[in-house]
């Protein structure tokens, strides 16, 4: 008859080996895991802890500069070819008045390329389609060429004058120049 304590002790370190052998295919397992992540490259990732924004307020001081007339007559500008397809078009007959009015800045855009203004003032714009080509519009511009110089922070007169020059309620200074009537003045009654 064998000997059950001995018969125990072997089932004993066969359970110990089992555990150990299971403990330690977990740890390979998880090593692989860890591994695999290491090789994982993201392509884009993002991470905030932050709940509350910072309440951040500037103030720009506002700029002004004067401009300079490059010509004292109109220039004419053009004719640009633009391809209707690339206003997101398929054709002339398709385009959307917004669609036109991209490739006439299009146009204001070469044009003061062309002649190394800032901007061109006044601008009238000549648009017409070939009757044989409707994936093109072409587009001549006339106006004045100007660049800007001696910009500058405005000073208070400066804005006072922008108060003139446009007045609006909402936005600008309203300033009385002395030609209009203060329509603040109470009316006094007559006797």
């Amino acid at each position: 008859m064998p000997d059950t304590n001995s018969q125990g002790n072997c089932i004993m370190n066969i359970n110990r080996l089992l555990t150990v052998l299971f403990v330690a295919s977990l740890c390979m397992a998880g090593n692989d895991a860890i591994a695999q992540k290491k090789k994982e490259v993201k392509a884009w990732e993002e991470s905030s802890a932050r709940k509350i924004e910072p309440e951040i307020r500037m103030f720009v001081t506002p700029q002004i500069c004067d401009m300079k007339m490059l010509s004292s007559t109109r220039e004419v500008y053009g004719p640009y070819a633009m391809d209707v397809r690339l206003f997101y078009a398929k054709s002339f007959s398709e385009m959307t008045n917004s669609q036109l009015e991209n490739m006439q800045k299009n146009a204001a855009y070469l044009a003061t390329k062309e002649s190394d203004a800032d901007a061109i003032i006044e601008p009238v714009y000549h648009s017409w389609v070939n009757e044989n080509d409707d994936k093109t519009v072409y587009i001549e511009i006339s106006g004045y060429p100007v660049s800007y110089y001696n910009f500058r922070p405005a000073t208070k007169s400066d804005i006072e004058m922008i108060g003139v020059v446009y007045p609006t309620s909402a936005s600008s200074i309203m300033v009385n120049t002395g030609n209009a009537p203060n329509t603040n003045q109470q009316s006094q009654p007559t006797k």
